[in-house]
């Protein structure tokens, strides 16, 4: 298909130039501030008159590209008949067909907001079964990607739905950020703006389709799509209606610091370092002491913040042996059970990992001594190619890092007072078996956030899933309509599904009091076993058993207050 340039969706986003030029070893000479756009507000933006009513989807389709204006290149107008989609293979080269789709008008677009963006978008407008609202979708990672397969979810529940690579493809699977060196406004793109750009546009194209705007827009991600999320809440109020952010990274530095943080711990304990015996040893006595802190022995640990479990009863009295752990083991585990923190100011830079989380800090953390850090490319930003995690500064370094990417990356605004005046609601999630982004986090956050924007619970609720790994997994209930591409049982039940749920507290004022997750048997969503169902309570409850029933089943617990 011919290439038009077309509707430009942003204007007035000026952003300074960085210098170029890096120094090492937390020398932050030769960069100078970013200059942002004003933190919150949207960008005035005013879609082109709706089409006259035409007499098919297809010509609304095409009338999406009629005006030409630099920055927007849609690459790809086409309205698909229902049924298959092929994904494009120069993308994801081992994607599948995707099956069964309803009609849809797909565009491809490509934003270019500065001369050294490449911002992919698509947006798909579902034919007549449009539901009426608009969903954007995050990412993970370093992004890159464009997710096909939720896309498709998002579709077939009706919403006009769109993703975006954040401007940052050609990385490898989200982990690889080294593509990113020397490129101060890809760092924006991926921060914040691509998210925005996406929003303004997938908003227009629908008024523009379906002669009328959404009448709700949502947002739903996990990771660094959980932190999307909360940069849309707190820079571009107006965008959403509702969010869902699972495991938000939006304190980015401080995010891949503590992720940084945990593996050189790992790292650093002296040979044979933590064998996977040592490791299932220490999670065993973890779970032995605090599995019941719930009123119930189930395998979980659904408290952790009350476990007082102590690796040093697991200490060796002599040179070592098989049930027990060195004294650098030891240590090693009390660093990781406590906060990461600023040697000068005493400031928590990162929160701890959980206990109960044992088992994914190898998995979870992807450990191979012989590697850097997972997503450790982000210090090599600022502080040089060469720079080894090992000898990270924890105030000086921070600080640098902090000075000239905080204010592009990280979300932290504890005013979030103008998306909750319009009615804005956001639902939080955290697995408790999370080794990447602790729940511990959010939860610092959300205080903040109540203690500054006031009324905290009437407009966000933060639920921890026992047992869940990252964004979803592990060993406890994990699907609850977290993951839009793996439905939630009965999805569209508000109990059940996290999207239906947000719908009903924006569009009724019903906020969610609890919210069941369904645990498969192997994790085996398709097979549709069900071994286990537990109620997920709104932060600080927690779900009790109550002595009675089964202790599988939800219907056997209540969310209480801590005490």
């Amino acid at each position: 298909m011919r290439k038009t340039t077309l509707y430009k969706v942003v204007t007035g986003m000026m952003v300074a130039a960085i210098a170029a030029g890096c120094g090492g070893g937390g020398d932050s000479g030769g960069f100078v501030p970013v200059v942002l756009p004003p933190a919150t507000g949207t960008t005035p933006v005013v879609p082109p008159d709706a089409p006259p009513q035409m007499a098919s989807n297809e010509e609304r389709c095409r009338a999406i590209a009629a005006q030409s204006l630099p920055g927007t290149e849609f690459t790809v107008v086409e309205y698909r008949p229902a049924g298959d989609f092929p994904v494009p293979k120069q993308i994801i080269p081992t994607a599948e067909t995707i099956k069964s789709l309803p009609e849809f008008c797909r565009l491809s677009v490509r934003l270019t907001p500065s001369n050294d963006s490449d911002i992919k978008v698509e947006i798909w407008l579902p034919g007549d079964h449009w539901n009426g609202r608009m969903l954007g979708l995050g990412n993970g990672g370093f992004a890159g990607f464009i997710s096909y397969e939720s896309l498709a979810a998002g579709l077939r529940r009706g919403y006009a739905v769109a993703h975006t690579d954040m401007g940052t493809g050609g990385t490898t699977l989200s982990f690889d950020g080294s593509l990113l060196r020397g490129h101060p406004e890809k760092w924006i793109d991926w921060g914040y703006r691509s998210t925005h750009l996406m929003t303004v546009l997938s908003k227009a194209s629908a008024q523009r389709f379906y002669s009328k705007p959404p009448a709700k827009s949502y947002f739903m991600g996990c990771s660094t799509g959980g932190g999307q999320g909360i940069h849309e809440a707190t820079r571009y109020p107006d965008d959403y209606d509702g969010i869902i952010s699972g495991a938000p990274a939006n304190d980015r530095i401080g995010t891949h610091i503590g992720i940084a943080t945990y593996w050189a711990t790992m790292k650093k304990i002296p040979a044979p370092g933590m064998p996977a015996d040592k490791m299932a040893l220490l999670s065993s006595a973890v779970l032995e002491a605090c599995d019941s802190d719930d009123g119930v022995k189930d395998g979980l640990i659904s408290r952790p913040e009350k476990c007082t479990f102590n690796p040093r009863v697991l200490q060796c009295q002599d040179a070592g042996g098989a049930n027990c752990l060195t004294a650098d083991q030891v240590s090693a585990v009390e660093k990781l059970y406590s906060p990461v923190i600023d040697p000068v100011t005493g400031a928590v830079i990162a929160p701890q990992l959980e206990k109960g989380s044992e088992p994914n800090w190898s998995a979870g953390l992807a450990i191979d001594l012989s590697t850097k850090p997972p997503f450790g490319e982000i210090f090599s930003w600022v502080l040089g190619n060469d720079f080894d995690f090992l000898n990270f500064d924890y105030s000086r370094d921070r600080q640098t890092v902090e000075s000239v990417l905080g204010p592009v990356v990280n979300a932290t605004s504890k005013d979030l007072t103008k998306f909750r005046d319009r009615g804005g609601k956001i639902i939080g999630f955290n697995g408790t078996m999370d080794a990447l982004i602790p729940p511990a986090g959010f939860e610092k956050y959300l205080t903040s956030v109540s203690e500054t924007t006031g009324a905290g619970d009437s407009f966000i609720r933060f639920y921890k899933a026992p047992g869940m790994d990252h964004c979803g997994g592990g060993l406890g209930p994990n699907v609850f309509g977290n993951d839009i591409a793996t439905p939630a049982p009965l999805a569209g039940d508000p109990s059940r599904d996290l999207l239906a749920a947000l719908e009903r507290w924006v569009e009724t004022g019903d906020a969610p009091d609890r919210i069941i997750a369904t645990k498969f048997k192997n994790n085996n969503v398709a097979a549709g076993e069900v071994a286990m169902t537990r109620p997920l309570c709104p932060f600080p409850k927690f779900a009790k058993y109550d002595g009675v029933g089964d202790p599988n089943s939800e219907k056997s617990f209540s969310c209480q207050q801590p005490g």
